[in-house]
């Protein structure tokens, strides 16, 4: 569906939408967009860390973090394309105030969400080691 609807996007259609409908699209447009970076990235990193020799596993692996990535990038492009079509950015003058002023608050909202999203990453693929090799164990627990 937004492939369809980026073919269908015409400069002097969408300006002539209201922001009411410009939001959807641009929600839709958005979640979409980082959906496919997101998983390129991590599909991309999954291949440098497996050809490592000194790490064999991948990076995200487990139904787990693939969730936690999926989620992070669902909520990134909703609000990414949100502020995007809410700023109205593409009928900005030519020194793109709503465009720099969009590019700080998703700068914000990209670093918040992935970082939680690489905390937990990690907090999945140490529980899936540690259950994985029974030689391994971690503690969170100070050494007396």
């Amino acid at each position: 569906l937004s492939g369809m609807m980026c073919f269908l996007l015409n400069k002097n259609w969408i300006i002539r939408l209201s922001p009411g409908l410009k939001l959807p699209m641009y929600t839709m447009l958005g979640t979409s967009l980082c959906f496919a970076l997101t998983f390129s990235i991590v599909d991309m990193l999954n291949n440098v860390s497996c050809s490592r020799e000194l790490v064999a596993q991948p990076l995200v692996q487990s139904s787990k973090q693939i969730y936690v990535v999926l989620m992070a990038s669902v909520v990134m492009g909703c609000l990414f394309g949100f502020s995007f079509g809410l700023l109205d950015v593409e009928d900005d003058s030519t020194k793109h105030y709503r465009l720099d002023e969009d590019q700080a608050i998703n700068t914000a909202i990209g670093s918040a969400v992935g970082a939680l999203m690489g905390g937990a990453n990690q907090y999945l693929r140490d529980r899936q080691l540690v259950a994985s090799s029974p030689y391994v164990s971690f503690s969170m627990e100070e050494c007396s």
